[in-house]
């Protein structure tokens, strides 16, 4: 490989699947590149990709095109969840953008009070556990959820990944805080308005949306008042 020897296969894995998702089909030599591989390790891996039923190639007149599969999709929600809870970043996401996204949300949190933690999990009444990007808290306890979905992947992925919100929304009923690109604004509007039983969701747009006013929103403003006078 032409970066670190040490590198997890697991993230490996998931940058050629994130590089499908987001530019397949396409062909094998560009796959390669994309995924900054040497061609030993890059036949490797391909063929384990193959084997899991993960990828797939389309041939025509000698010409062949590789994209992932349905499966190959659902692998990659797993991988990214792994990820997070691992604290471990993919090469194919944007840290950068999310980093400046939590540092700011994190700052506005203090300044209100409210202790935070990062890549944590929170459980539902059903006993079930959900994993968030990060989490705010009052004396020991959670009192709302933060996630990004950003990116260009295929419906299905973001499917995946909303799916998961939702199930948490609804199990925890702890108001969650959803950040998305403008492009994907409708999308996730619509898909949150399907829902038959509410719950306390804001889908909001970085750097459009103020985040203190939709901290307060979501949190309450009892709570807020609260916390700053504990904190005062």
């Amino acid at each position: 490989m032409t970066r670190s020897s040490r590198r997890d296969v697991l993230i490996i894995l998931g940058d050629l699947l994130s590089i499908l998702n987001q530019k397949g089909p396409i062909r094998k030599t560009r796959l390669m590149h994309l995924a900054n591989l040497n061609p030993q390790s890059f036949t490797r891996l391909l063929s384990i990709l193959h084997n899991l039923g993960l990828i797939e190639t389309m041939c025509q007149r000698g010409i062949c095109m590789y994209n992932v599969t349905r499966k190959g999709v659902f692998f990659l929600s797993l991988i990214r969840v792994l990820q997070k809870g691992l604290g471990i970043n993919s090469e194919a996401t944007q840290k950068g953008l999310e980093s400046n996204i939590y540092s700011a949300i994190v700052k506005v949190a203090r300044d209100l009070g409210f202790d935070y933690k990062v890549s944590s999990v929170v459980m539902g009444s059903t006993g079930t556990s959900y994993l968030h990007d990060l989490v705010l808290m009052a004396k020991n306890k959670e009192v709302l959820t933060v996630n990004t979905l950003f990116g260009n992947g295929s419906s299905m992925l973001r499917q995946y990944e909303l799916g998961a919100i939702m199930a948490s929304c609804l199990d925890t009923q702890i108001p969650h805080l959803v950040i998305v690109s403008p492009s994907l604004e409708d999308y996730y509007r619509d898909m949150f308005s399907r829902l038959r039983t509410g719950c306390k969701t804001v889908i909001a747009v970085w750097q459009r949306d103020p985040i203190r006013a939709l901290l307060r929103k979501l949190i309450g403003e009892e709570l807020v008042a609260q916390q700053l006078l504990r904190e005062g």
